[in-house]
């Protein structure tokens, strides 16, 4: 927050002017053997929003999504008042055909389309260009086909160099995404038709650059400079350099997973493996007598009014045989109810056994309503052992 605006903003379009330079010289070594490329010298601007795409050129990653309305997009590129410029990267697998027509599209565009002047597709993609990449672009792209971005680190490179994220809420994003840090990109709904969802992301991109990014980047005040995006880079960096780092993710491994790996396996492995081999015996005998889990009906106190902000109370009543109450985890399921009434956004609420009803075993919690507009929930048992610490590790599971 004390940094002033006018040093951070110096040192961002320091950055963004290294990468334009970088570009080029880049380009220049490729001249002589693609002479049709141009004076490398016009190829982009170092006043310019530019924006950064690079990564491995799976077809889920969808590079050319941004080519949906190619029209649209040079009305993007070259507009008079507020243009944009784009910095493409990346290597597909040698069998990947798909990514390889997916970077073949895109050079097309470049070279004979009219994206010239405002595109670049660099090759060779490597370390080094992504350095350039990560700390040059004042937006970091990433619109990959929700949900199969595992991650998306080169998004949290870029924060720390004073780049925003503008992506799609999958991967590391669906975490770290608030108003006022980045963009979004279309909602959190899927859709089964992949052309479908295509479009719309398309059209969530392009509505995003024409009306938010690029008016908020080109929008002076009267010291010259862009206040609002400096303020949204100062929230970026302080919400997220510390939160997604490699510190962090050392520190979760070991707290969430080696540690209590390593504590797990001292306690199943002492008193010549006592613990391991009673966790054995109880596997055996739970998955055995399962088939006489079932959960026999769900009640609660919720009523028809808006219960936004408020709590209700569930009980569910489940009969479990010959299996004990502590063997299992009786749970909630809450979540936005989708259109299909499935439930999106899920979170699991643990439900706590109450004693007896005849032979039906009680369980009840109180759930939070803090979550605007249509919810829902639905009601499973799990087995639950301190030695068996995957849930999914036995595969069963009842629902309501």
């Amino acid at each position: 927050d004390d940094i002033p605006d006018e040093d951070l903003w110096l040192a961002k379009e320091a950055q963004r002017a290294d990468l334009i330079r970088f570009v080029r010289k880049r380009l220049e070594s490729g001249v002589e053997r693609r002479p049709d490329f141009g004076a490398v010298h016009n190829i982009l601007d170092p006043r310019v929003l530019t924006i950064g795409f690079a990564r491995r050129f799976a077809t889920y990653k969808r590079a050319s999504l941004m080519l949906l309305d190619r029209e649209r997009l040079k009305s993007i590129l070259f507009h008079a008042e507020r243009p944009v410029q784009i910095v493409l990267s990346g290597k597909s697998h040698p069998r990947d055909d798909g990514g390889k027509h997916i970077i073949q599209d895109l050079i097309r565009f470049i070279e004979t389309e009219g994206g010239r002047a405002r595109m670049v597709f660099l090759e060779d993609y490597d370390m080094g260009v992504a350095r350039q990449l990560v700390q040059g672009v004042d937006v970091w792209l990433n619109n990959p086909r929700r949900p199969h971005e595992a991650s998306g680190t080169s998004g949290m490179k870029v924060v720390p160099n004073g780049g925003l994220n503008c992506s799609i809420l999958d991967g590391w994003w669906d975490e770290g995404y608030e108003p006022g840090i980045g963009w979004a990109i279309g909602s959190r709904e899927q859709d089964g038709d992949e052309g479908h969802r295509d479009w719309l992301d398309s059209r969530a991109l392009y509505d995003l650059l024409e009306r938010e990014i690029a008016p908020m980047f080109y929008h002076r005040a009267e010291n010259g400079l862009p206040t609002g995006w400096i303020a949204m880079m100062k929230r970026s960096i302080k919400a997220h350099a510390h939160e997604f780092s490699t510190n962090r993710m050392v520190r979760d491994y070991a707290t969430k997973f080696y540690v209590p790996a390593a504590r797990a396996y001292e306690r199943l492995s002492a008193n010549e493996l006592e613990a391991a081999k009673s966790a054995l015996v109880w596997r055996d005998r739970v998955r055995s007598n399962w088939s006489q889990v079932r959960v026999v009906d769900v009640k609660d106190d919720a009523g028809t009014s808006s219960l936004l902000g408020k709590t209700f109370t569930l009980i569910a009543r489940v009969t479990l045989g010959a299996i004990d109450p502590e063997d299992v985890s009786v749970q909630a399921v809450v979540g936005k109810v989708g259109l299909n009434r499935e439930l999106l956004n899920t979170r699991v609420e643990n439900l706590t056994f109450r004693g007896k009803d005849g032979e039906l075993c009680v369980f009840e919690g109180v759930i939070a309503c803090d979550t605007a507009g249509h919810q829902g929930y639905t009601v499973r048992v799990i087995p639950r052992n301190v030695d068996v610490s995957v849930p999914s590790e036995m595969g069963l599971a009842t629902w309501e």
